[in-house]
């Protein structure tokens, strides 16, 4: 008699041995795979291997062991960019598992993204696609124009927070020796104004917020303006 392994996975690419297990003095037949006790195989798909036995007297065994072949990943993706907004479809083949990074200092592990960036400039987008056998990356470069910006002209400092924000405003602080008015405007990429407020400033320092309730989702401009000067900055609303 004989007796070879269990049915086995293993890896695309990689190699197994196979051996006949009998304590008898036969000859091996593994079908065109060879002809002694063990083979070294490395199948591309899903294969049974048989081997059978024979003695010197005309007496014969067999047995046979599937090997299943799990595929290596393929990374892939489609990519749809407006303005800054990238929208991002796995189309990777064979991934359990997936890592987008985005270029800015983002990433995430979702299978399909949509990603919104704050700043204009060339950003690359690499996603890796695993697997228990192993991994695979592709990228791609993409170029972000927002438009619409103006250099700051005499502002020490000026923020906005949170930014991205899902809380239904932005808190802005400025700080200037200027006093007088401050201007807000909201807008959206197309320059369409959605939102203004009008502030006195009295001080060196100060803080207000900006009401972006009932305002869709998506990123836009909000330009700040004093008696010196003008900045506009990139905001993202979801």
């Amino acid at each position: 008699s004989v007796k070879v392994r269990e049915d086995t996975t293993i890896c695309e690419g990689t190699s197994i041995t196979l051996e006949a297990m009998t304590s008898d003095d036969v000859t091996f037949d593994w079908g065109g795979e060879g002809t002694t006790r063990e083979i070294t195989v490395s199948p591309e798909k899903n294969t049974r291997y048989r081997v059978k036995v024979a003695n010197s007297v005309g007496c014969n065994s067999s047995d046979s062991v599937m090997i299943y072949v799990d595929p290596l990943p393929i990374a892939g993706f489609e990519l749809t960019q407006d303005g800054a907004k990238v929208t991002l479809i796995n189309k990777s083949m064979n991934g359990s598992s997936y890592n987008w990074e985005f270029g800015d200092g983002n990433s995430t592990t979702q299978t399909s993204v949509v990603h919104t960036y704050l700043a204009n400039g060339e950003y690359t987008i690499k996603l890796t696609t695993s697997n228990d056998c192993g991994t695979d990356d592709t990228s791609v470069i993409v170029t972000v124009e927002l438009g619409g910006y103006e250099e700051s002209v005499g502002f020490n400092a000026l923020n906005i927070w949170p930014n991205p924000t899902d809380l239904g405003y932005f808190t802005l602080s400025l700080e200037s020796n200027y006093n007088g008015q401050v201007e807000l405007i909201l807008s959206d990429l197309s320059g369409r104004e959605l939102k203004q407020k009008l502030i006195q400033k009295n001080a060196v320092y100060f803080e207000t917020d900006l009401n972006v309730r009932g305002i869709s989702e998506g990123i836009y401009l909000l330009r700040v303006s004093a008696g010196y000067g003008t900045k506009v900055m990139p905001v993202v609303v979801r």
